[in-house]
């Protein structure tokens, strides 16, 4: 009970940090959008880099993707991939999410039960901040998670609080595990 109630005095705040970013950085795009033929070079710039990193060919696909995800789902996330913050990945590596990456130049905990000639390593990172942040990303850009934005945006415009056990339903391909959504339902 106790290491529960640690978790999520630790990680609650790091996930509801980063949404304010987020939420912060949708606001900026949109009103950049109102506004699109009197911004200056340096919003441009700006824009075109948020663009690059964000995946997105569009104003419009930029505020689907730049959005917050529900705390409720990112905290059941964190539990599900970190064991409740116990796994060796969280404590080597500060990985809260269990995020793949592949190659020699990627930060990565090479998992003990991966297969031999399997590529992957866990992402790991300098705090649990860069965990969530990455996790976030991860979501937003990502192309398997594009009916999970698109559900969110769905909810957004019609000023439908976002909920976690609905859009979970969109991520069963963030885990090789069956019934992965179930899994964060019942966490949630």
């Amino acid at each position: 009970k106790n290491r529960k109630e640690v978790f999520i005095k630790i990680t609650l705040p790091l996930i509801v940090q980063e949404n304010d970013k987020l939420v912060s950085l949708n606001k900026k795009i949109k009103l950049i959008k109102k506004n699109l033929n009197q911004i200056n070079r340096k919003e441009a710039i700006w824009l075109q880099k948020l663009m690059k990193d964000y995946k997105a060919d569009t104003i419009d696909a930029l505020i689907i993707k730049v959005d917050k995800i529900p705390v409720s789902l990112a905290l059941a996330q964190a539990v599900i991939e970190s064991g409740w913050g116990t796994s060796r990945f969280a404590y080597e590596g500060n990985a809260l999410f269990g995020q793949y990456v592949w190659g020699k130049n990627n930060n990565g905990i090479v998992p003990n039960e991966r297969d031999i000639d399997a590529k992957y390593k866990i992402k790991s990172f300098n705090s649990l901040s860069e965990s969530v942040a990455s996790y976030m990303k991860n979501l937003n850009t990502n192309f398997h998670y594009n009916e999970f934005r698109i559900n969110r945006f769905v909810l957004r415009s019609n000023n439908i609080s976002l909920s976690g056990t609905i859009l979970a339903d969109y991520l069963s391909s963030y885990s090789i595990e069956n019934d992965y959504p179930t899994k964060i339902k019942n966490i949630i």
